[in-house]
C-alpha cells in the first residue's frame, strides 16, 4: 500500500509508527465484508443477515487508540456507515403475507429468532410481552395508539426513520417503524379485544434487533398510561 493508504503517524522519540488506513481502503474493506458475507449465505455459509453484517461494520475503536483518536477519525466514523447505506440500503425487507388475526385467533407468535415481541408467545418467554388494559371504547383506544404511532418521534435513538400507519380495521392497527441509517422495517401490529390491547412487534430482516422491538414497546406502553384510562 502507498502512502495514499496508510498514513504513519510518529508517536515521539524512540517509539513506532502507528498506521492509520485511509477512508478509501475502509469503505472498500467493509464492502468487501459484506459482499463475502452473503456470498457465504448464498452458497450454504453460516447465517448472516443484512443488519447483522450492517451492525459488525460500524467502527468501534479499542481503549488504547481512543486515547488518540483524531478529528479525522471521527469524521470517519461519521461518513462511513450512512456512505455504505447509501450504497447498500435502504433494506425494507420482504412484507410478511401472514399477519393479521390467525385463523385460530389472536396473532402471530415470533420465530426462534430475538427480534421479536408477541403478546400471543407463551408467558415466561423471551419473546412475550404482556398485554395492556383499556378502560374506554375500543374506538377510544385504537384512537390513541393512532395518535402515539403519528406523533412518532425521530430523535430516541431508534426508528429514525418514523412510523406510519398500514392498515386499520374495527380491531386492529398495522404499523411499520423504520430505522433511520440502513432502512430497516419492522412490523408491528396492535390487536384490540376484550378490553386489552395486544401487541406484535418484528423485524423483518435479521436476527438481532438490539433491543429496537422491546423500547418500541416500552415507549408505546409508557405514552398510553400517560393518557389514562390504561393500565399495565
Amino acid at each position: 500500500l502507498g502512502p495514499r493508504h496508510v498514513e504513519q503517524q510518529r508517536i515521539g522519540p524512540g517509539h513506532t509508527f502507528t498506521p492509520r488506513i485511509s477512508p478509501d481502503i475502509m469503505a472498500f474493506t467493509m464492502a468487501q465484508t459484506i459482499n463475502t458475507q452473503f456470498a457465504a449465505r448464498r452458497v450454504g455459509g453460516p447465517k448472516t443477515s443484512r443488519r447483522h453484517v450492517a451492525a459488525r461494520c460500524s467502527i468501534e475503536p479499542s481503549s488504547a487508540s481512543r486515547s488518540t483518536s483524531t478529528r479525522r477519525e471521527t469524521i470517519l466514523s461519521a461518513t462511513i456507515v450512512p456512505a455504505l447505506a447509501g450504497i447498500f440500503g435502504p433494506f425494507p425487507g420482504t412484507v410478511p403475507t401472514d399477519l393479521g388475526v390467525q385463523a385460530g385467533g389472536g396473532l402471530k407468535g415470533c420465530p426462534e429468532t430475538p427480534n421479536c415481541l408477541s403478546s400471543f408467545s407463551p408467558k415466561g418467554d423471551s419473546h412475550f410481552t404482556a398485554p395492556l388494559s383499556f378502560d374506554k371504547s375500543r374506538d377510544a383506544a385504537i384512537a390513541d395508539v393512532s395518535g402515539i404511532i403519528t406523533n412518532y418521534p425521530l430523535d430516541m435513538g431508534f426508528d429514525g426513520g418514523g412510523a406510519s400507519i398500514t392498515k386499520t380495521s374495527a380491531n386492529l392497527i398495522y404499523a411499520n417503524f423504520t430505522s433511520k441509517t440502513f432502512g430497516f422495517v419492522d412490523d408491528v401490529e396492535f390487536l384490540f379485544e376484550d378490553g386489552k390491547m395486544f401487541v406484535r412487534s418484528a423485524s423483518r430482516i435479521g436476527e438481532s434487533d438490539g433491543g429496537v422491538n422491546a423500547k418500541r414497546v416500552a415507549y408505546v406502553t409508557a405514552e398510553l398510561l400517560k393518557k389514562g384510562g390504561w393500565s399495565a
